[in-house]
């Protein structure tokens, strides 16, 4: 294999090497970003949610409103063309539960009367701790998560109840997908070219060596050869 074959070789599986550790890390960092940005608007449901709760004090009737406003939000047929993406349906979910952790009332009514007082975001927040959990729906799928967000319900001053809004995060990683195949197609026109212009610089510098190097070769087997003339300088 010639000189200039094994340093485009190299060249190539250099480049190769730093696009895909690249693209995983930013692929990483993606996800992230997308989680903290969902987690953001979550805290701000689950707070107005207990805002609600606390203005009717916790009450039987605060419950059947917050419960009869999800059952409307849930009934809502929307089609909305977010860019080149079309959403389709509701994906926020709620739960309420009472100081001790038990479920007063839901957007899934079979999740009332279960005890959820073990569960990150139900026990922090009665804690006075920032409450936050991620599940998987299915335990060999991590795209499968999702997103659970508390806050404290308070009457007068003390906390009485929890209430949580949660959402599945394949929901938001229909954006990540487009946005990494997006920079996918980019960076891999980038190492075609990059190729491209590799191979032509060491063409441009290797052609010079080769002609030398036969040079040299036919000084050695005793033959005249003419002296190659290099435009590098």
């Amino acid at each position: 294999m010639s000189l200039r074959r094994r340093l485009f070789l190299t060249l190539c599986l250099i480049v190769l090497t730093g696009f895909f550790g690249i693209a995983r890390w930013i692929q990483g960092e993606l996800r992230n970003s997308y989680g903290q940005v969902v987690e953001e608007i979550l805290v701000d449901y689950a707070h107005l949610l207990s805002a609600h709760l606390e203005n009717h004090r916790m009450s039987p009737d605060g419950l059947k409103s917050l419960t009869d406003l999800f059952a409307q939000y849930r009934s809502h047929k929307i089609e909305a063309k977010i860019f080149d993406f079309v959403k389709q349906g509701t994906t926020l979910e709620f739960y309420v539960t009472d100081k001790n952790g038990i479920v007063l009332a839901a957007s899934r009514p079979e999740l009332i009367g279960q005890d959820f007082s073990k569960w990150n975001d139900v026990y922090k927040t009665l804690k006075g701790e920032y409450g936050v959990r991620s599940t998987h729906l299915v335990a060999e799928d991590p795209r499968s998560s999702v997103y659970f967000i508390a806050a404290p319900v308070k009457v007068e001053g003390k906390i009485a109840g929890v209430a949580t809004v949660y959402k599945e995060e394949g929901s938001v990683l229909i954006f990540l997908d487009r946005a990494l195949n997006k920079m996918f197609l980019g960076g891999l026109f980038s190492v075609v070219a990059l190729g491209l212009i590799g191979g032509l610089i060491l063409l441009w510098i290797t052609l010079p060596l080769e002609k030398l190097r036969k040079y040299a070769l036919e000084i050695s087997e005793g033959h005249r050869g003419e002296l190659p003339h290099s435009k590098i300088k």
